[in-house]
């Protein structure tokens, strides 16, 4: 599209999102070039130019053309940037863009029916930045293995990528932002250990964070789809400590320096987690690899094809010890030698209206148990038997779950209890009698308002919740608001009488993306870590910080807040200070305790672009510009 003035001419480029100043030739001082469809006619009709052109946007929307793209862009040398959207016939892509060695950046998007790359793409030797999203049909990217210089991996929304490639790890080396949102990736390969210059790993919300090793490089961010959470791999897998994570020690090192013979025999195991990942009945799969049962931890069951069983043959894999079964209309039960699975640890049923085997409880090493379900509540009738369970996550489906059994204190095991999706309105009281319960998740649970002041918890995470009496003992509190949930009020303020009262509270983590002002927070003196992260709108602090006496990390990164207070050069006890991009360094105070170690946050602009934020707020650029 291009609009002419009296001496200009412009045309609008999707990838700047802005329009652009051309020459004649179409082709922007800066060397960009957007063209509708093939590029081929313009090549062959701009003989002169074609040294000229280093960025180059092929739009195919709306194109009466077919979708191809001719091999003559090879001639297109000095080519950095190429950026080709919605090409919705292309199914690979072409050959001749490997002859491009000055490509920095390739970005396909909305390209519905690409399927594979080209086997040779590794001889974009230049390539920095790969982005292959929306394309819905892409179903393998082993060949990008080779592109030694990758440092930006984007696979957003391809829907039907089930796995990353094993030798990830191993080949691209100089990796740092990662993301498979959307994606149908469940498990990531064991070489991931090994990308030491990884910094933001993404990851879609159905992700079993379970797969993740243990010895991950700590300091990685880590953030979910549509669930606007970015912590550290550090911070995330003290979070979520009581489930198994496969630990890279010398035994499972060994296994992986002596797997290869293994996934050659059995390709469609993960290594060297043992995670398998099936579409419907595990039977045959069992039948037809008697050699590998010993090598399967971690079974992932989709039961979408209209499965009606789980064969007892289940009962073969001794070695399991994560069971995950989701998806079916038409499973009315599990089978009875699930009870055979000896070293189960987790067992997770989502979406699936089964009634659990009578003697689940023999199943002695099973701690951790997620339950889904239209009619969850008739289920979770049975838990009791469970006393040996210490992580429950039990989520309703249209609001089924409306209350807890009374006897809920049988479970004595119980450290962590998770309640999403349903229509609570109070805990029981035999939950206070759950004295080894320290952590409450509550998500999507509106009709609860209030939580018992004699609740032996600690530690309470409230995603999209609106409740406002707490109890007292609380030491860690974290509120969670969706961007979704948020617009569905006026406004988004916490506010001050929800949290004066919690004088025992050590850490306080808020990510709201509405919230724009923070109320006093003084009398919370115990508290160590306050962290405000993503609070978009949030563009200052309360002037009486100090009051904070024992504030040791304080977090504002995602935030517009320009300055701090002068109150901060009393906080005697601040050790770690994270500001936001657009923080004015030159206003931190000069007498500031110069032990404090001062970070200013990395996260790309794309992750709250994707998440929208810059449609309700000011543009990124407006934020950072000086008043």
């Amino acid at each position: 599209m291009s609009t002419t003035g009296a001496r200009d001419q412009y045309v609008w480029s999707l990838m700047r999102k802005k329009w652009i100043l051309v020459c004649s030739r179409g082709i922007s001082p800066s060397g960009q070039l957007c063209l509708k469809g093939d590029p081929g006619p313009w090549i062959e009709n701009n003989p002169a130019s074609l040294l000229l052109v280093q960025c180059l946007e092929l739009d195919f929307a709306n194109n009466d053309v077919e979708g191809e793209i001719a091999d003559s862009i090879r001639e297109l040398s000095r080519l950095t940037h190429l950026y080709i959207c919605f090409c919705t016939i292309l199914k690979c892509l072409p050959n001749a863009i490997t002859r491009l060695h000055n490509l920095k950046v390739l970005q396909v998007e909305c390209c519905i029916k690409l399927e594979e790359l080209p086997a040779n793409i590794s001889l974009l030797e230049s390539l920095r930045h790969l982005s292959l999203s929306s394309c819905f049909r892409l179903n393998s990217v082993s060949s990008i293995t080779g592109l030694h210089n990758l440092q930006k991996l984007d696979l957003r929304h391809c829907y039907n990528l089930t796995e990353l490639p094993a030798d990830l790890g191993d080949e691209l080396l100089e990796l740092f932002y990662i993301d498979i949102q959307g994606t149908a990736i469940k498990c990531l390969p064991g070489s991931i250990t090994k990308l030491w210059n990884l910094r933001f790993l993404l990851l879609p919300w159905s992700f079993r964070l379970e797969t993740l090793p243990y010895d991950l490089n700590e300091s990685i961010v880590v953030a979910f789809a549509d669930m606007h959470i970015r912590k550290t791999w550090n911070a995330l897998r003290k979070e979520i400590a009581p489930l198994s994570f496969p630990l890279l020690g010398a035994e499972a090192a060994h296994n992986q320096c002596n797997c290869s013979y293994e996934r050659i025999a059995c390709p469609s195991i993960v290594f060297p987690w043992g995670y398998l990942q099936l579409k419907g009945d595990p039977g045959p799969w069992i039948h037809c690899h008697y050699d590998s049962h010993s090598l399967v931890r971690f079974l992932d069951l989709d039961l979408s094809c209209d499965t009606d069983h789980i064969s007892e043959s289940i009962g073969e894999l001794a070695e399991l010890t994560h069971l995950y079964i989701y998806n079916s209309s038409y499973l009315e039960h599990l089978p009875k030698k699930i009870a055979m699975l000896q070293k189960l640890e987790l067992l997770s049923v989502q979406y699936c209206d089964v009634e659990l085997p009578p003697d689940l409880n023999q199943l002695v090493s099973l701690r951790h148990l997620s339950l889904a379900a239209n009619g969850v509540e008739p289920i979770i009738y049975g838990l009791e038997k469970l006393s040996n369970l210490e992580t429950l996550n039990l989520q309703g489906s249209f609001n089924s779950l409306t209350e807890l059994p009374i006897n809920f204190d049988k479970l004595v095991s119980l450290r962590h209890l998770s309640l999403g999706y349903c229509e609570i309105k109070s805990l029981p009281v035999s939950i206070t009698k759950l004295s080894n319960l320290t952590t409450l998740y509550l998500y999507e649970c509106p009709s609860l308002k209030a939580l018992l002041e004699n609740s032996s918890f600690r530690r309470l995470k409230l995603k999209n919740c609106s409740i406002m009496t707490l109890p007292t003992g609380l030491c860690h509190l974290e509120i969670l608001h969706f961007k979704d949930f948020c617009e569905e009020k006026t406004a988004c303020d916490i506010q001050e009488q929800f949290l004066d009262h919690l004088i025992n509270l050590e850490t306080l983590s808020i990510t709201c993306y509405r919230i724009k002002f923070l109320p006093s927070i003084a009398r919370l003196r115990n508290l160590q870590e306050l962290r405000l992260k993503d609070c978009f709108s949030l563009k200052e602090l309360p002037a009486n910080l100090d009051e904070l006496i024992g504030l040791c990390i304080l977090d504002i990164s995602g935030t517009r807040i320009k300055s701090l207070p002068y109150s901060i050069t009393k906080l005697n006890n601040l050790q770690c200070l994270i500001l936001p991009k657009c923080f004015r360094l030159e206003s931190l105070p000069s007498n500031m305790n110069s032990s404090v170690r001062v970070f200013v946050d990395n996260t790309d602009d794309t992750y709250y672009e994707n998440l929208g934020y810059y449609d309700c707020l000011t543009s990124a650029k407006a934020s950072t510009e000086g008043n």
